[in-house]
């Protein structure tokens, strides 16, 4: 009885491990042909995606250097097309530090 629980741990717990979400620079998408991530710059950003539908800013809480800080920063929309979701580009000192799926 106890090696099958230890079986079934062993096995069931890497899948576990593998479906909890990351943070950090995990974070990105894709606009046309071309990937943001975390870590590229608004210039970068505004290049390869063109100018948001909209900005705002707000208060979030974000990864920068290993350190889970709650900032102010920019929030860039953008949306390609009625049937995708949109995506909310987090910006911070310049750089992008998150990407947040939006509303369809």
């Amino acid at each position: 009885m106890k090696s099958v629980v230890i079986q079934l741990v062993l096995t069931v717990l890497p899948m576990l491990l593998v479906m909890l979400p990351t943070t950090g620079n995990a974070d990105s998408f894709r606009c046309g042909r071309k990937v943001i991530s975390t870590g590229d710059s608004s210039r970068d950003l505004v290049e390869k995606c063109g100018d948001p539908q909209s900005r705002d800013s707000g208060q979030e809480e974000i990864w920068l250097n290993r350190e889970q800080l709650n900032v102010r920063v920019e929030r860039w929309h953008y949306k390609e097309g009625n049937s995708k979701l949109g995506r909310v580009v987090l910006v911070y000192r310049g750089e992008v530090v998150g990407v947040q799926t939006g509303n369809r």
